[in-house]
Protein backbone atom coordinates (compact mmCIF):
# COMPACT_ATOMS: atom_id res chain seq x y z
CA UNK A 1 0.00 0.00 0.00
CA UNK A 2 1.14 3.32 -0.99
CA UNK A 3 1.79 6.10 1.33
CA UNK A 4 -1.47 8.22 0.11
CA UNK A 5 -3.46 6.47 2.74
CA UNK A 6 -3.65 7.71 6.42
CA UNK A 7 -6.03 6.77 9.44
CA UNK A 8 -6.78 9.01 12.90
CA UNK A 9 -8.48 8.60 15.29
CA UNK A 10 -8.85 11.63 18.07
CA UNK A 11 -10.02 10.58 21.61
CA UNK A 12 -10.52 13.95 22.60
CA UNK A 13 -13.14 15.38 20.08
CA UNK A 14 -14.63 11.91 19.48
CA UNK A 15 -14.02 11.58 15.57
CA UNK A 16 -11.41 9.73 13.15
CA UNK A 17 -10.02 10.64 9.74
CA UNK A 18 -9.44 8.59 6.31
CA UNK A 19 -7.39 9.42 4.12
CA UNK A 20 -7.59 8.51 0.75
CA UNK A 21 -4.98 10.16 -1.37
CA UNK A 22 -4.35 7.29 -3.78
CA UNK A 23 -5.48 4.47 -6.14
CA UNK A 24 -8.27 2.21 -4.96
CA UNK A 25 -7.12 -1.73 -4.39
CA UNK A 26 -4.21 -4.22 -4.03
CA UNK A 27 -2.05 -5.56 -6.73
CA UNK A 28 -1.93 -3.82 -9.47
CA UNK A 29 -3.01 -0.90 -8.36
CA UNK A 30 -1.04 -0.29 -5.28
CA UNK A 31 -2.98 1.27 -3.24
CA UNK A 32 -5.63 1.69 -0.18
CA UNK A 33 -7.34 -1.91 0.50
CA UNK A 34 -10.99 -2.54 2.01
CA UNK A 35 -9.47 -4.62 4.31
CA UNK A 36 -7.34 -1.88 5.67
CA UNK A 37 -10.05 0.53 5.86
CA UNK A 38 -11.68 -2.61 7.79
CA UNK A 39 -8.77 -2.96 10.37
CA UNK A 40 -8.54 0.58 11.09
CA UNK A 41 -12.10 1.55 11.70
CA UNK A 42 -12.54 -1.40 14.03
CA UNK A 43 -9.20 -0.45 15.92
CA UNK A 44 -10.72 3.03 16.39
CA UNK A 45 -13.78 1.94 18.22
CA UNK A 46 -17.14 3.76 18.61
CA UNK A 47 -16.95 7.52 17.26
CA UNK A 48 -19.15 10.02 17.00
CA UNK A 49 -17.75 11.53 13.41
CA UNK A 50 -15.91 9.90 10.89
CA UNK A 51 -14.32 12.04 8.64
CA UNK A 52 -13.54 10.63 4.71
CA UNK A 53 -11.03 12.76 2.94
CA UNK A 54 -10.47 11.77 -0.84
CA UNK A 55 -8.82 12.89 -3.69
CA UNK A 56 -8.44 9.74 -5.82
CA UNK A 57 -8.73 8.60 -9.65
CA UNK A 58 -10.25 5.47 -8.45
CA UNK A 59 -9.40 1.75 -9.05
CA UNK A 60 -10.64 -1.99 -8.01
CA UNK A 61 -14.37 -1.92 -8.28
CA UNK A 62 -14.49 -4.73 -5.94
CA UNK A 63 -12.60 -2.85 -3.55
CA UNK A 64 -14.54 0.39 -3.91
CA UNK A 65 -17.65 -0.91 -3.20
CA UNK A 66 -16.10 -3.20 0.18
CA UNK A 67 -14.71 0.39 0.81
CA UNK A 68 -17.99 1.98 0.62
CA UNK A 69 -19.94 -0.45 2.30
CA UNK A 70 -17.59 -0.06 5.48
CA UNK A 71 -17.95 3.81 5.15
CA UNK A 72 -21.72 3.23 4.82
CA UNK A 73 -22.42 0.78 7.31
CA UNK A 74 -20.24 2.41 10.23
CA UNK A 75 -22.37 3.76 13.58
CA UNK A 76 -20.58 7.62 13.23
CA UNK A 77 -21.79 10.54 11.47
CA UNK A 78 -20.33 10.30 8.24
CA UNK A 79 -18.26 13.57 6.58
CA UNK A 80 -16.53 12.68 3.55
CA UNK A 81 -14.90 15.63 1.50
CA UNK A 82 -13.84 15.95 -1.50
CA UNK A 83 -10.61 17.85 -1.44
CA UNK A 84 -9.62 17.04 -5.01
CA UNK A 85 -10.37 14.46 -7.23
CA UNK A 86 -13.33 11.92 -6.50
CA UNK A 87 -13.11 9.62 -9.77
CA UNK A 88 -14.57 6.37 -11.00
CA UNK A 89 -15.18 4.10 -8.19
CA UNK A 90 -13.94 7.22 -5.59
CA UNK A 91 -16.61 8.32 -6.34
CA UNK A 92 -18.90 5.52 -4.98
CA UNK A 93 -16.65 5.85 -2.29
CA UNK A 94 -18.06 9.04 -1.48
CA UNK A 95 -21.37 8.53 -1.98
CA UNK A 96 -21.54 6.72 1.88
CA UNK A 97 -20.97 10.21 3.58
CA UNK A 98 -23.87 11.67 5.55
CA UNK A 99 -22.67 14.97 4.39
CA UNK A 100 -20.69 15.52 1.06
CA UNK A 101 -18.32 18.85 0.61
CA UNK A 102 -16.68 18.95 -2.33
CA UNK A 103 -13.97 21.70 -2.81
CA UNK A 104 -14.88 24.26 -5.26
CA UNK A 105 -11.76 23.43 -7.32
CA UNK A 106 -12.20 19.74 -6.86
CA UNK A 107 -13.74 17.13 -9.60
CA UNK A 108 -15.83 14.28 -9.47
CA UNK A 109 -16.37 11.72 -12.71
CA UNK A 110 -18.74 9.09 -13.09
CA UNK A 111 -18.24 6.50 -15.60
CA UNK A 112 -19.09 3.39 -16.87
CA UNK A 113 -17.58 0.48 -15.16
CA UNK A 114 -14.53 -1.17 -17.60
CA UNK A 115 -12.05 -3.92 -17.72
CA UNK A 116 -9.21 -5.50 -19.59
CA UNK A 117 -10.14 -9.00 -20.79
CA UNK A 118 -8.05 -12.09 -22.49
CA UNK A 119 -10.16 -15.28 -23.72
CA UNK A 120 -12.65 -16.77 -26.18
CA UNK A 121 -15.74 -15.28 -27.56
CA UNK A 122 -17.82 -16.80 -24.37
CA UNK A 123 -15.13 -15.02 -21.91
CA UNK A 124 -16.02 -11.90 -23.50
CA UNK A 125 -19.70 -12.56 -23.23
CA UNK A 126 -19.44 -12.83 -19.76
CA UNK A 127 -17.24 -10.34 -18.90
CA UNK A 128 -19.96 -8.15 -21.01
CA UNK A 129 -22.30 -9.23 -18.67
CA UNK A 130 -19.94 -8.62 -15.43
CA UNK A 131 -19.65 -4.76 -16.63
CA UNK A 132 -23.26 -4.00 -17.64
CA UNK A 133 -24.28 -5.77 -13.80
CA UNK A 134 -21.31 -3.68 -12.11
CA UNK A 135 -22.24 -0.73 -14.19
CA UNK A 136 -26.29 -0.91 -13.25
CA UNK A 137 -24.82 -1.52 -9.15
CA UNK A 138 -22.73 1.95 -8.92
CA UNK A 139 -25.94 3.66 -10.79
CA UNK A 140 -27.96 2.35 -8.47
CA UNK A 141 -25.81 3.89 -5.42
CA UNK A 142 -25.73 6.92 -7.72
CA UNK A 143 -29.68 7.07 -7.80
CA UNK A 144 -30.05 6.64 -4.25
CA UNK A 145 -27.75 9.28 -2.94
CA UNK A 146 -28.17 12.17 -5.32
CA UNK A 147 -32.10 12.01 -6.12
CA UNK A 148 -31.32 11.75 -9.63
CA UNK A 149 -33.70 9.55 -12.46
CA UNK A 150 -31.91 5.91 -12.87
CA UNK A 151 -31.87 7.46 -16.98
CA UNK A 152 -29.85 10.59 -16.17
CA UNK A 153 -27.30 8.83 -14.26
CA UNK A 154 -26.85 5.79 -16.73
CA UNK A 155 -26.90 8.98 -19.62
CA UNK A 156 -23.77 10.66 -17.21
CA UNK A 157 -21.84 7.44 -16.84
CA UNK A 158 -22.00 6.52 -20.32
CA UNK A 159 -20.39 9.87 -21.32
CA UNK A 160 -18.12 9.39 -18.65
CA UNK A 161 -19.42 12.70 -17.00
CA UNK A 162 -16.64 15.51 -15.52
CA UNK A 163 -18.63 17.62 -12.81
CA UNK A 164 -16.84 20.68 -11.30
CA UNK A 165 -17.13 21.51 -7.58
CA UNK A 166 -20.05 23.92 -8.23
CA UNK A 167 -22.15 21.07 -11.15
CA UNK A 168 -21.59 18.49 -8.14
CA UNK A 169 -23.74 20.50 -5.79
CA UNK A 170 -26.14 21.11 -8.60
CA UNK A 171 -26.14 17.37 -9.83
CA UNK A 172 -27.07 16.38 -5.97
CA UNK A 173 -23.47 14.48 -5.53
CA UNK A 174 -22.68 16.77 -2.93
CA UNK A 175 -23.88 18.62 0.00
CA UNK A 176 -22.08 21.89 0.54
CA UNK A 177 -19.32 23.49 -1.36
CA UNK A 178 -15.91 24.55 0.13
CA UNK A 179 -14.98 27.64 -1.38
CA UNK A 180 -11.21 28.25 -2.09
CA UNK A 181 -8.83 30.29 0.00
CA UNK A 182 -6.12 30.86 -2.15
CA UNK A 183 -7.18 33.86 -3.89
CA UNK A 184 -7.89 35.33 -0.54
CA UNK A 185 -4.28 34.03 1.18
CA UNK A 186 -2.27 35.81 -1.93
CA UNK A 187 -4.50 38.73 -1.55
CA UNK A 188 -3.74 39.21 2.59
CA UNK A 189 -0.06 38.15 1.23
CA UNK A 190 0.49 40.72 -1.36
CA UNK A 191 -0.98 43.30 1.26
CA UNK A 192 1.65 42.45 3.68
CA UNK A 193 4.53 42.24 1.18
CA UNK A 194 3.76 45.81 0.02
CA UNK A 195 3.26 47.06 3.50
CA UNK A 196 6.67 45.93 4.32
CA UNK A 197 8.09 47.54 1.59
CA UNK A 198 6.66 50.88 1.93
CA UNK A 199 7.57 51.00 6.16
CA UNK A 200 10.98 50.19 4.92
CA UNK A 201 11.17 52.71 2.72
CA UNK A 202 9.99 54.82 4.76
CA UNK A 203 12.14 54.25 7.82
CA UNK A 204 14.94 54.59 5.40
CA UNK A 205 14.19 57.87 4.46
CA UNK A 206 13.89 59.19 7.78
CA UNK A 207 16.58 57.64 9.19
CA UNK A 208 18.40 59.58 5.68
CA UNK A 209 17.24 62.82 6.17
CA UNK A 210 17.37 64.91 9.96
CA UNK A 211 15.50 67.51 8.59
CA UNK A 212 12.94 67.03 6.26
CA UNK A 213 13.42 69.36 3.01
CA UNK A 214 10.36 71.41 1.78
CA UNK A 215 11.09 70.03 -1.72
CA UNK A 216 10.18 66.48 -0.65
CA UNK A 217 6.82 67.32 1.01
CA UNK A 218 5.02 66.76 -2.65
CA UNK A 219 7.06 63.19 -2.55
CA UNK A 220 5.55 62.00 1.09
CA UNK A 221 1.97 63.24 -0.39
CA UNK A 222 2.22 61.25 -3.63
CA UNK A 223 3.67 57.79 -1.48
CA UNK A 224 0.77 58.53 1.20
CA UNK A 225 -1.53 58.29 -1.71
CA UNK A 226 0.13 55.28 -3.36
CA UNK A 227 -0.01 53.48 0.00
CA UNK A 228 -3.72 54.40 0.50
CA UNK A 229 -4.73 53.02 -2.96
CA UNK A 230 -2.35 50.15 -3.01
CA UNK A 231 -4.22 48.94 0.67
CA UNK A 232 -7.51 49.81 -1.17
CA UNK A 233 -7.08 47.23 -3.91
CA UNK A 234 -6.06 44.57 -2.02
CA UNK A 235 -9.33 44.90 0.41
CA UNK A 236 -10.92 45.24 -3.03
CA UNK A 237 -9.22 42.00 -3.90
CA UNK A 238 -10.16 40.19 -0.84
CA UNK A 239 -13.90 41.04 -1.44
CA UNK A 240 -13.81 40.04 -4.08
CA UNK A 241 -12.36 36.43 -4.04
CA UNK A 242 -15.34 35.63 -1.25
CA UNK A 243 -14.13 36.87 1.90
Amino acid sequence: MGAGYRFFAKKADDSAEIQIYEDVGAGWFGGVTAKQVADDLKAAGRVGTLHVRINSYGGDVAEGMAIYRRIAEHSAHKIVHVDGIAASIASVIAMAGNEIVIGESAQMMIHDAWTIAAGNADDFEVQVANLRRTSSLMADLYVARTGNTLDQIKAWMKETKWFTGQEALTAGFADSLAANVGAVASASLWLSHMQGRITTQLQTQRADSVEPHPANEDVRGQLATLTSRLRQRAVTQSRGSGT
